[in-house]
């Protein structure tokens, strides 16, 4: 799923961190299940569950087994279904497609959302009463040029038009690309299961053939710099609560959720706040 992306991602990749433009969590095969969080998932996998009401901790997280499969839920209790793959979102082929140039001078929102749904077999649903509530009118003017770019760029220059302090938010998934205030869109959280094992490995816990000779006869290995699996764990889900919308998590006071499992992270928290962890975010 895309979503208007905050003023500050994190990406992490395998072996490194660095601070660029997302932050690149590997959610596991989505065709697995949920079950009760007291049950640990096997390695390598990971799963997605309903969002309960209110701020308290994540529950029906983890899966385990062999058959599963992905669910998704929100406060609108919208139920379950399976997360779809990303050749076949077309609101995704939307966004991700390319735009060789455009020059608008003061052209109507009305009239750009006209425009975008000439991109694609989409459907595009301005939310307008929560626009309206935030100010934003079918009539309001935006001027822009560009060239070489993509139709999500296009929509993320336009939404910063409309609303000076990121107001204006959307998403898109399935066939579907929604416009709102980024308040409304916020209102539905998920809960899924990231498998971080690969962000957490070091060199350094496979010994060379030469340390394991020595091993066996008696001399040392050092250790002085080695993190256990669960120090790291730790250490990079602090690393999330600070740079990642710092105020949502719920150890600053907020209502989204980041527990530590084995090796994986269960994220309870709005699309908004998965998209600056995943990137793309899929729904059906």
């Amino acid at each position: 799923m895309f979503h208007r992306p905050g003023a500050f991602t994190v990406r992490i990749g395998i072996g490194l961190m660095c601070c660029t433009t997302a932050f690149a969590l590997a959610p596991q095969d989505p065709s697995r299940s949920p079950v009760e969080e007291t049950a640990p998932p096997a390695p390598g996998q990971s799963g997605e569950s309903p969002a309960p009401d209110g701020a308290s901790g994540v529950q029906n997280a983890v899966e385990a087994g062999d058959a599963a499969r992905g669910a998704e839920n929100s406060h609108d209790d919208e139920g379950t279904s399976k997360q779809p793959k990303p050749a076949n979102a077309l609101a995704i082929q939307a966004l991700e497609s390319k735009v060789e140039e455009l020059s608008w001078e003061n052209q109507s929102f009305e009239s750009i959302i006209a425009w975008l749904r000439e991109r694609g077999e989409i459907s595009v649903i301005p939310v307008w009463r929560a626009l309206e509530d935030i100010g934003v009118r079918r009539t309001d003017g935006v001027t822009l040029q560009m060239r070489d770019t993509t139709v999500h760029a296009v929509l993320v220059e336009v939404c910063d038009q409309l609303s000076l302090y990121g107001e204006v938010g959307f998403i898109g998934y399935g066939n579907v690309i929604k416009i709102s205030s980024q308040k409304h869109l916020d209102r539905k959280v998920y809960v899924r299961v990231y498998d971080v094992r690969d962000l957490i490995f070091e060199v350094g816990e496979f010994a060379s053939p030469d340390a394991v000779a020595g091993a066996k006869l008696g001399a040392s290995v050092e250790m002085d710099n080695y993190r256990t699996p669960e120090e790291r764990m730790a250490d990079l889900a602090n690393v999330l609560r600070r740079t990642i919308d710092p105020d949502r998590w719920a150890e600053n006071g907020g209502d989204c959720a980041l527990v530590i499992h084995e090796t994986s992270l269960v994220v309870r928290a709005p699309i908004s706040v998965h998209q600056k962890l995943t990137g793309a975010f899929y729904l059906p």
